[in-house]
């Protein structure tokens, strides 16, 4: 075989080795985690909804802080009554609708400009924990230390990352859970939510000790 005829081969395979590539990357969880922060980077609202379920989190979220204002400091075992805390989720899943569009705004304006929007606290929120107050604890950046494990069963799959953020008594474990839909991948819950706002509360507790 002739050298340029060798040569051209080789290049057919290595273009037809790199469709098939992109197609199996594109095809991952991976991939969409990456788009989707690529989304974020760039102020792509629309792009960053392709690949993350921001309703299906919010409502999740509600609901956990809902039952984390029954029970504050309590394991899920627990058996007391907290009456003001009942009161607390009862108000939450009254005007859950209204308290979605507040935190979807919150997102939507990070996604847009890169930051929380700036509030008057004692005005408008009051001395309630934010959720810009969260990730200002999380400090992703900063406190980032990998994708520790990825588990995929056909069209489901959950994916583990590692945070260790300023205060943590030991790392927090984030666990993404995704859904395989029209072709691609996208993050539709975080299965340990629950844990990880515990844990960031303490975090932002240790923190205030730290200062007083």
């Amino acid at each position: 075989m002739k050298k340029p005829v060798r040569l051209i081969i080789a290049a057919l395979l290595l273009v037809l080795l790199g469709a098939w590539m992109a197609y199996y990357i594109s095809g991952t969880p991976e991939f969409s985690l990456y788009r989707s922060r690529k989304a974020a980077q760039s102020h792509n609202w629309k792009g960053f909804q392709k690949y993350v379920d921001v309703d299906n989190i919010l409502d999740k979220s509600i609901e956990v802080l809902a039952d984390l204002q029954m029970n504050p400091a309590q394991s899920d075992s627990g058996t007391s009554v907290n009456l003001g805390g009942l009161f607390a989720k009862g108000f939450m899943f009254l005007f859950k609708n209204d308290l979605k569009k507040v935190l979807k705004s919150e997102v939507r304006y990070f996604i847009d400009h890169g930051e929380f929007e700036k509030r008057k606290r004692e005005e408008e929120v009051g001395s309630a924990v934010t959720l810009s107050d969260y990730w200002t604890t999380l400090d992703p950046e900063k406190s980032y230390k990998g994708r520790t494990r990825a588990d995929i069963s056909g069209d489901e799959a959950k994916v583990s990352f590692t945070f260790h953020p300023r205060g943590a008594a030991a790392d927090i474990t984030v666990w993404i859970l995704m859904s395989h839909r029209d072709g691609y991948w996208k993050i539709t819950d975080i299965q340990n939510m629950k844990e990880v706002i515990r844990a960031l509360d303490k975090c932002r507790e240790a923190a205030g000790s730290q200062v007083e």
